[in-house]
């Protein structure tokens, strides 16, 4: 449980924030809802049974990259973010309308790996763990956030003014975390003065016990000896 609370510390680094830009074409346009293309799939799927009859395909790929960090008193640790984010949408328009597949990232921090934990340095400034220097040797903290979708739909044409859509959405969704917990301790001098005198505190009650209990067995032994003289 220690080892889980250090490192929950830092899980919020990999975000689930919803991802707005489901294919490139959205970074050179972003009133989207308002065209009709192939990309409309992902943000006007009632507008495709606007398209000439036949068949659409889209392919993109991003590319989210930069650093995440996460600091306690101007401590740092980084964490670079490399993550490709795919997206694909098929289109087949009909007299009637139109049906609509769309696959890609929904949301999601990517992969993070960081050069170490803010929790652990947090521990300094516990009035517990001051008299034992805590300090960070090298723990490591990997976080791993990905939502992905796959959408199935129809867009109708109702009339030449308006066209609705219905679809259907699955999600999956996985938050992993895992770390290695390498904490160093350098304690103060009156931490182990303390530290030896109890010690020597539970050695002297332990010697204290041990010899009332080999009094205890001298006297049995003597009554024995005594009930047999008696005897005899």
């Amino acid at each position: 449980m220690f080892l889980i609370g250090i490192l929950s510390s830092g899980l919020y680094g990999a975000s689930i924030d919803h991802i707005q830009t489901y294919s490139p074409d959205y970074l050179s346009n972003q009133a989207q809802t308002g065209m009709i293309d192939e990309v409309s799939p992902y943000y006007n799927p009632a507008g495709l049974s606007r398209l000439d009859k036949g068949k659409y395909v889209h392919l993109g790929l991003q590319l989210a990259n930069g650093h995440e960090k996460m600091s306690y008193k101007g401590k740092e640790h980084k964490a670079h973010l490399t993550q490709l984010i795919p997206n694909v949408s098929l289109t087949s328009v009909d007299d009637n309308g139109a049906y609509f597949f769309t696959f890609g990232g929904l949301a999601g921090g990517g992969k993070l790996e960081y050069d170490g934990v803010s929790g652990i340095d947090v521990l300094s400034d516990l009035d517990q763990f001051k008299p034992l220097g805590v300090y960070d040797k090298g723990s490591t903290l990997t976080r791993k956030n990905l939502y992905e979708q796959a959408t199935l739909g129809r867009a109708f044409t109702i009339n030449d003014q308006l066209s609705v859509s219905v679809a259907g959405r699955i999600v999956h969704g996985s938050r992993n975390l895992s770390g290695t917990l390498n904490i160093g301790t350098n304690p103060t001098t009156a931490y182990k003065q303390a530290k030896a005198r109890q010690v020597a505190q539970e050695v002297s009650k332990s010697c204290r016990c041990s010899n009332s209990r080999f009094r205890d067995f001298a006297a049995q032994i003597a009554a024995i000896k005594q009930q047999k003289l008696l005897k005899h």
